[in-house]
């Protein structure tokens, strides 16, 4: 969500749209269709409201006449924008980096590695400060340059991150128990069934990136494709898993370890798939 004054620009995640909202009668005013599938956080600054989509890999532009003037690609899962000293910000969870769109061109114009999985950023203070969920740091960047000029370990994953009375702050979450396995991958509690091997199989991509995962066998004696238990902890929230619902990367990732048969998928490229050809 973000705020224009006395109007509310918010996110309908699944239905590809953003709403503005009178903030004085909480009444929806406008419905303006981003002309994506899966926007997920916005921004508003530069006289327009800037949404980020983490499925089409890009940030559309939309003009307070309630209508997308722009879109820009940015590249893997943006997951947070932010708008402030003369440019638009852009982190992007996939690639570890954060890119600054020139809002004069639409065009970016500065792309900054940073730590892992940022996963928010705020503009103030003297800088730009982007939270690195996996790596438990915030990154500091030069407003002007877009370099990182310093990094501070905050001790967990930071999940959200604001500038007010001229300091930052940082929202952080506990570390898992299970976050130790991460590096060794997943763990069998016992020796696993043919189907709980091969849900481990699928899973051990995404589990060695963004969880740790271990997996039950069936009881002893039970058939080779008996049911098993994989349980997987994640450390942060994958949104909707209904097939019909679940449109993030990560969440694909989870339907495809959990729900092979379901959503069977050749590759996980398709769940970052970039934005379908349109017909002239």
């Amino acid at each position: 969500m973000a705020a224009d004054g006395r109007t509310l620009w918010v996110v309908t995640c699944c239905l590809g749209s953003v709403s503005r909202v009178d903030g004085m009668t909480g009444n929806a005013v406008a419905r303006i269709d981003t002309e994506g599938i899966s926007p997920g956080s916005i921004a508003f600054g530069a006289g327009s409201a800037w949404v980020a989509d983490r499925l089409y890999n890009e940030v559309a532009r939309i003009a307070p006449t309630n209508v997308v003037v722009k879109t820009i690609p940015v590249g893997g899962a943006p997951s947070a924008i932010a708008v402030g000293a003369g440019a638009v910000w852009v982190a992007l969870s996939g690639e570890n980096a954060v890119r600054r769109i020139d809002p004069a061109t639409n065009v970016v114009t500065k792309t900054t590695r940073v730590g892992r999985s940022p996963t928010a950023l705020a503009v103030g203070a003297g800088g730009v400060w982007v939270a690195n969920f996996r790596d438990g740091t915030v990154s500091r960047l030069d407003a002007k340059t877009g370099e990182v000029v310093g990094t501070i370990d905050v001790g967990g994953p930071p999940a959200g991150i604001a500038v007010a009375a001229g300091r930052v702050w940082v929202s952080v979450q506990e570390t898992p128990p299970e976050a130790g396995a991460e590096a060794a991958g997943p763990s069998l509690l016992s020796k696993p069934s043919a189907l709980a091997r091969a849900v481990s199989a699928h899973a051990l991509a995404f589990a060695g990136q963004r969880a740790s995962m271990g997996v039950q066998a069936a009881p002893r004696g039970s058939s080779p494709n008996a049911a098993a238990t994989a349980r997987i902890t994640v450390k942060s929230d994958p949104g909707p898993l209904d097939p019909a619902l679940a449109l993030g990367p990560q969440a694909y990732q989870l339907e495809y370890a959990t729900c092979a048969k379901l959503v069977n998928s050749r590759s996980a490229r398709a769940f970052a798939s970039p934005r379908p050809p349109t017909s002239s």
